[in-house]
């Protein structure tokens, strides 16, 4: 039998405690949807596969918004859903949190950064049906379930005679309203389907010639606060550059026409032969004056990207875009 002296002991403890003291386990916060989980859990994989030694713990949090089914606008909008998480981080009572970058506000929230944005995914909108194989296949007078203005918007000049009604929800929630015969179809985004595995559930997808995005969609995002640098920097292992550079303009045209997430406006950034080709609609949700706009950003500073996509901004603002906006800032 071997011995242990007391000395022996004290040394073990004290290595186990500065080791305890200095292994880090991060606190993840999320919503409590199962897609908002499966978010995280996606995030803390793509880190595990650059950075083994990185050990988190996921933390559900509901926030207000996401307790309440009245409409997303008396909560502020869309970025209501991460506010909540948001105070937690800055709070520190958790280090992190991971969201839909569609969801966040343009502007930035004092003492947080957003320190990375994850590769996209497939940004395309898609049709939910339980009787038809497509939108065209779609009754005249089909009811139509979705809570967005920007599809509402589009979905109205592509199919007038259909009837758009509010739906709000998570994923399990819309399907069963779906299911129940509350509507005949649904129109949500693809990525969040296909982060659960639900494809089966997808009828089509919905070309962006017609239905073009929100601006970020399909984006997961990393918020933590300023000053915790190595989390930052550790974070920027699963930053996507080419990502990161997309969505900078697609909300760079949110703020310069002063919207925000409960307007009918669709931005999307593409690469077209090496240039970034910037897409915006921006309409009534009764499909009335509908303006599609597109320009290409074909190299140049920065600086110089930016002063085209003000002229380009303008452009849309003095083509009827201001009245648009006005309509819907209250």
């Amino acid at each position: 039998m071997i011995g242990v002296s007391v000395v022996d002991l004290y040394a073990f403890l004290r290595i186990s405690y500065l080791f305890c003291c200095f292994h880090m386990v991060y606190r993840v916060v999320t919503r409590t949807s199962k897609l908002a989980l499966r978010q995280a859990e996606l995030f803390l994989k793509a880190m595990h596969a650059v950075d083994p030694t990185f050990d988190a713990v996921i933390m559900p949090m509901a926030s207000a918004a996401d307790k309440s089914s009245a409409p997303i606008s008396t909560f502020g909008g869309k970025s209501s859903f991460v506010k909540d998480l948001d105070d937690a981080v800055l709070s520190g009572f958790a280090d992190c949190a991971v969201h839909s970058l569609k969801d966040m506000s343009v502007e930035n929230v004092e003492g947080l950064s957003l320190a990375a944005v994850m590769q996209r995914e497939d940004p395309r909108d898609v049709l939910i049906s339980r009787q038809v194989n497509s939108l065209q296949a779609l009754p005249s007078g089909a009811l139509i379930g979705t809570s967005s203005l920007r599809r509402a918007a589009q979905l109205s000049v592509k199919r007038p005679d259909l009837k758009i009604l509010p739906c709000r929800g998570n994923i399990q929630t819309r399907l069963a309203k779906l299911d129940r015969g509350d509507f005949d179809a649904l129109i949500l985004a693809g990525a969040g389907f296909e982060r659960l595995g639900l494809q089966e559930d997808i009828t089509e997808y919905l070309s962006p010639n017609w239905m073009l995005p929100a601006p970020a969609q399909a984006v997961i995002a990393l918020h933590c606060r300023v000053e915790d640098v190595a989390l930052r920097k550790r974070l920027m292992q699963v930053h996507d550059l080419q990502t990161a550079d997309l969505v900078y303009w697609e909300r760079k045209v949110v703020s310069l026409l002063g919207g925000h997430c409960q307007m009918p406006l669709a931005v999307h950034a593409s690469l077209v032969d090496g240039a970034i080709s910037l897409e915006v609609a921006l309409g009534y949700t009764n499909g009335d004056n509908l303006l599609r706009k597109k320009c290409l950003l074909v190299g140049g500073t920065i600086q110089e990207n930016l002063l085209f996509v003000q002229d380009f901004c303008q452009d849309i603002i003095q083509s009827g875009g201001a009245e648009i906006l006005q309509y819907y800032k209250s």
